[in-house]
């Protein structure tokens, strides 16, 4: 089993060579006894040369941003709470997960 010393602040996963189903939440092993929940917080996507993301607020509410469409606001996308599918969005898939220490 792999555990880390310290728990890092953040942690960003890969997820561009498979279609994860990505959890709200993982719970990471912090020297053998103790262990770290952290909280998904943003998912960057990306397809046709262009990326995209979701930004996720603590209360669960789901925020879209591409800045050719949305400039430089966030518009309104749902709330984790709803079935959001979060591998894919808006015909461009999930390259990173973002996730903060809860």
């Amino acid at each position: 089993m792999t555990y880390f010393i310290s728990s890092p602040l953040l942690l960003s996963f890969d997820v561009s060579r498979v279609r994860p189903d990505l959890s709200h939440q993982l719970e990471i092993p912090i020297r053998r006894r103790i262990s770290q929940i952290y909280k998904l917080r943003g998912i960057i996507y990306f397809s046709n040369e262009h990326f995209t993301c979701r930004v996720i607020q603590a209360d669960g509410t789901v925020w879209f941003h591409d800045g050719i469409t949305t400039g430089p606001l966030l518009v309104h996308d749902g709330c984790l709470t709803d079935t959001i599918d979060l591998s894919t969005c808006r015909s461009k898939y999930a390259v990173s997960a973002i996730y903060v220490c809860a």
